[in-house]
C-alpha cells in the first residue's frame, strides 16, 4: 500500500555493508533531506530544517550548500527498486 513512509525488506548487500543484512527489515522516515549545517541540524533537529525535503513530492532545493540538492523532485516510496 503507497503511503508517506517506506518500510521493506532488505534483498541484497554490498560489500562494504555491515549494519543490515539481507531479510532485515527497514524503515525511512517522513522526511529524507536535510542540510547537516544549520542550528537546528547540528542539534540533530533535523525535522525542523526550513529546507526539509519531504519523503513523496519534495524538492531537493538548489538554495542549499549540499551538491545533491539540485532541484530535483523526489518520487519517495512509489518505486519498485531502492538503493
Amino acid at each position: 500500500m503507497p503511503r508517506h513512509e517506506i518500510g521493506s525488506v532488505v534483498t541484497e548487500v554490498g560489500t562494504k555493508v555491515t549494519k543490515f543484512k539481507i531479510g532485515d527489515r527497514v524503515g525511512i522516515g517522513c522526511m529524507i533531506g536535510s542540510c547537516d549545517n544549520c542550528a537546528n541540524c547540528g542539534d540533530n533537529l533535523e525535522n525542523y530544517f526550513l529546507e526539509m525535503v519531504p519523503i513523496h513530492g519534495g524538492k531537493f532545493s538548489p538554495n542549499n550548500d549540499r551538491e545533491d540538492f539540485n532541484g530535483t523532485i523526489n518520487y519517495g516510496c512509489f518505486s519498485d527498486i531502492m538503493v
